[in-house]
């Protein structure tokens, strides 16, 4: 998390961060930043579709999608979401992360904290989708209808 207290990218409410579509492979990564104020409809930070994508070390924080997720990934096959921390984040559906169509991991001490969906999943939304978690925690998400912290 070093690089993510140094390297500070403000996106001022004024779009999403990187949208990956070209089919990007492993090798692509984003590691060591801290992200704040997005906004978008899909992937308020980052929207991939048949794109894959390593995301560690990173720090998440008052992004806003008016849809889905402050990452949202649609039809890819391997999302790995590594050691981040997600807070005061907000999104119709997955405050975090939304999933369509995808199989993603997502492991290694990430922390979703105060994040809030207008509808379903506080942190994290998928359909028709497989994501694992391993070694996560979730503190104090909320949605106001279904899926305090996954749907």
């Amino acid at each position: 998390m070093s690089g993510a207290t140094s390297t500070i990218i403000d996106l001022e409410n004024n779009g999403r961060f990187v949208n990956l579509s070209s089919g990007e492979d492993n090798n692509s990564s984003l590691d060591g930043f801290t992200i704040r104020n997005g906004y978008s409809d899909y992937g308020s930070v980052l929207r991939l579709n048949k794109s894959k994508l390593l995301v560690r070390n990173c720090v998440f924080e008052h992004n806003a999608a008016t849809q889905r997720g402050v990452i949202y990934f649609e039809n890819t096959t391997d999302v790995r979401i590594e050691n981040n921390i997600f807070r005061k984040n907000s999104a119709s559906y997955g405050g975090v992360l939304a999933a369509s169509n995808s199989y993603a991991t997502i492991s290694q001490s990430n922390i979703f904290e105060n994040n809030i969906a207008t509808s379903y999943a506080g942190a994290v939304y998928q359909y028709n989708s497989e994501i694992s978690f391993k070694g996560c925690r979730f503190l104090n998400n909320q949605a106001k209808s279904n899926g305090g912290a996954i749907y």
